[in-house]
C-alpha cells in the first residue's frame, strides 16, 4: 500500500482513488494501525510539500475514523476530543494515535501546545525504547515502556464516553477515566499529573494526590 499511495499521490491521483487503495488493503486483511503508520510514514516523505502533505492528513482522517461516520474506513475510531475553557482561552485535546493515547492543553487563545501527558495505551507496556530519534523523527510520542508505566497505564476497551473533563480555577483541569479522577494539569508544572505513571520523566509525572487536594 505505501508504494501505491506514495506514487499516486506523486502521479496526482484523485483522492477517492488513494481512499480505494487503502479500503483494498482492509479487505485484504490490513489493520488500521498499520493503515496509520504507513500514512504516517508518507506524511514524512512528503512534509517539505505543503499540498501533498495536507492530501496524506486527510486520508489519515478518514482511517482513523475523524470523519464522518459514512466514510470511515474502519468501524473503530481512534479518540479524538477537544474541549474549549471560554474563561482562559486554553483548549484541552485528547488525542490517540498508534501507540497511546496523549493529552495536551494549549496556550491561552492559541492552539500551540504549552503543557502535555501520556494518559493510557491499549496495549500492553511491554516496550523498552532504545531509539528515541525514531519517534522524533515521525514527530510522534513513542510507546509508553514499563520503566515509566504503573499497572494503570494499559486499558483494552477505552471509549470516548469513558472520558469526562472537569475544567477548575486558573486553567487547571482534571481528565475523568470511567468515573476516576485519573490526569491532571496544574498552572504551576509542565507536565501533567496521571495515575498510568509511575515515574517523573517525558511522558509526564506521577499522580500526586497532596496537589490533586489543593487544586479543588
Amino acid at each position: 500500500m505505501k508504494t501505491e499511495i506514495t506514487e499516486g499521490i506523486k502521479n496526482h491521483k484523485e483522492f477517492g482513488e488513494l481512499r480505494e487503495l487503502i479500503v483494498r488493503f482492509k479487505d485484504q486483511g490490513g489493520k488500521q494501525r498499520e493503515a496509520l503508520q504507513i500514512l504516517e510514514e508518507i506524511r514524512q516523505e512528503f512534509k517539505d510539500d505543503e499540498e501533498k502533505e495536507d492530501l496524506v492528513l486527510e486520508l489519515l482522517d478518514y482511517v482513523a475514523g475523524w470523519c464522518q461516520p459514512q466514510y470511515r474506513i474502519w468501524e473503530d475510531q481512534l479518540i479524538f476530543i477537544k474541549s474549549d475553557h471560554d474563561i482562559t482561552g486554553r483548549s484541552l485535546i485528547i488525542e490517540e494515535d498508534e501507540n497511546s493515547i496523549w493529552a495536551y492543553l494549549t496556550l491561552p487563545n492559541e492552539m500551540d501546545i504549552d503543557k502535555d501527558c501520556f494518559l493510557a495505551s491499549r496495549h500492553k507496556i511491554t516496550e523498552k525504547i532504545d531509539n528515541m530519534d525514531y519517534w522524533r523523527s515521525r514527530q510522534m510520542p513513542p510507546p509508553m515502556t514499563q520503566e515509566y508505566s504503573t499497572n494503570h497505564g494499559s486499558f483494552q476497551q477505552i471509549e470516548e464516553k469513558d472520558i469526562n473533563i472537569r475544567w477548575i480555577d486558573q486553567g487547571n483541569v482534571i481528565i475523568e477515566l470511567k468515573g476516576t479522577p485519573f490526569l491532571f494539569f496544574h498552572h504551576d508544572f509542565r507536565k501533567g499529573f496521571c495515575k498510568s505513571i509511575k515515574k517523573d520523566g517525558g511522558y509526564g509525572k506521577e499522580w500526586d494526590e497532596e496537589i490533586y487536594r489543593k487544586m479543588l
